[in-house]
């Protein structure tokens, strides 16, 4: 005796949002003349968030049941919005042949979660130098977001450039936004200014982001030269007023007691010479001839000039014992998770600050290294941005290769039937320091 099985649609799919929960009820009548047990077999590109209930139902010969398919659709790991086909695959056990599918469709409504970190937060400049930054837009909507850019400074204090403007941020992904700030006021001396800014974050939907950030203004020369300038003109002084009082008068009366003590010796000595006068005057003549012999040897010799001293620094220069700001970054692609950078060759780099960034939430483990060996090493899981303000320095001496390593452990959300390989991670890191040029 065979069977047959049909299939209702008691509740279409209707539209929803991404963190609801939407069901779609299924009526099954057993149409053959024994009693039959189907199961169930979600379909279409929602198949993965489908729970059916119950998993297999029974029934008697023309008896009507009914299932449910429940959707769960998180907002941590949205679908695209538009319109997905799904269906329900009915499997009888008592006649495998008999195959019924059900199809309806799920209308996903869009929305937009953009989320910005500014980093550093805090950029060094000289004078009416330049600060840089980089601004990371995150969007975990389920369509592309445009997000404007803009900074404000409401004590007019510093201007800046940001490049691009704006963006267009797919969903699931982030992008990264160049910012250029300086003073508009030079700054000679004194103590370092504090030079306070903002930056506008505007999405499509949703509250702007103020991302608040600050440029450090060093001055011009550094606070120790008027103190030096100072104390040299006061040990001058000072040198002045003991040579007029103490070592003058000393070595004047020094003197008028050799002097004196001299010209008794030359009368003496005059005495003596006058018994011997002919033995000297044979001696001298004697050395004149010699003497003329030697002068008359060494007409054509070459005179060699004295070395000049040499100069500190490179070219004479004096070296910055602070040196000049720097700022660089590293991102892992899906095609480089090594990506390398070789340093200056001609300065030594001492970083003091590591931003490490993991705007898609990867996991897996992050290292920073130096000639390939690492010098911080991280589990992406646990940040999403960390700052780090190194009381030790790393120092890089000319020529080094600054790298990093990222090690990818992301998975499937669901394990698939067949193994499918990891997709890529994409972190990313900021130095930022000092580079000076080395004393010779």
């Amino acid at each position: 005796m065979g069977t047959s099985t049909d299939t209702t649609t008691a509740r279409p799919a209707a539209t929803t949002t991404s963190g609801e929960e939407t069901l779609w009820v299924v009526a099954v009548r057993n149409d053959g003349l024994v009693v039959d047990a189907f199961t169930f077999e979600p379909l279409g590109t929602c198949a993965d968030r489908a729970v059916v209930e119950p998993a297999e139902l029974g029934l008697l010969p023309g008896e009507e049941g009914a299932v449910t398919v429940r959707y769960d659709l998180p907002r941590d790991r949205p679908l695209a919005a538009g319109t997905h086909p799904v269906g329900l695959r009915v499997l009888s056990r008592e006649d495998p042949g008999s195959v019924h599918v059900e199809e309806g469709a799920l209308d996903i409504a869009p929305f937009t979660a953009v989320s910005a970190e500014l980093g550093p937060r805090t950029s060094t400049a000289r004078g009416r130098g330049t600060g840089k930054h980089e601004v990371a837009i995150d969007n975990r909507g389920n369509t592309t977001a445009v997000v404007v850019i803009d900074l404000a400074d409401p004590d007019e204090k510093v201007h800046g450039t940001i490049e691009p403007a704006f963006v267009e941020v797919a969903p699931g992904r982030s992008e990264i936004v160049t910012l250029t700030v300086s003073a508009r006021e030079r700054h000679w001396r004194g103590t370092n200014r504090s030079l306070p800014f903002q930056v506008v974050v505007t999405p499509p939907e949703g509250d702007t982001r103020t991302l608040p950030g600050t440029l450090l203004q060093r001055a011009l020369l550094p606070s120790w030269l008027l103190k030096a300038l100072m104390g040299l003109l006061v040990l001058a002084m000072l040198l002045s007023g003991l040579w007029l009082a103490v070592l003058r008068p000393t070595i004047e009366s020094s003197a008028r007691a050799a002097a004196s003590q001299e010209g008794a010796k030359a009368a003496e000595a005059a005495e003596k010479a006058a018994g011997a006068q002919q033995k000297a005057d044979a001696e001298q003549k004697a050395a004149l001839e010699d003497l003329t012999r030697k002068v008359e040897a060494q007409k054509g010799e070459p005179v060699t000039p004295a070395a000049p001293e040499p100069t500190p620094g490179v070219g004479g220069v004096p070296i910055d014992p602070l040196g000049d700001p720097l700022t660089l970054r590293l991102a892992a692609t899906a095609a480089d998770q090594t990506p390398t950078r070789v340093l200056d060759a001609q300065k030594i780099v001492s970083v003091t600050d590591l931003l490490l960034q993991n705007p898609a939430g990867d996991a897996g483990r992050i290292e920073v290294t130096r000639d390939g060996v690492t010098v911080y090493a991280s589990r992406l899981e646990n940040f999403r941005d960390l700052d780090l303000h190194l009381v030790a320095q790393l120092a890089f001496a000319p020529g080094d290769e600054l790298g990093l390593e990222v090690t990818c452990e992301n998975l499937p959300a669901v394990p698939p039937a067949a193994p499918a390989p990891a997709a890529a991670c994409t972190p990313g890191v900021t130095v930022s320091g000092f580079a000076r040029t080395p004393a010779p």
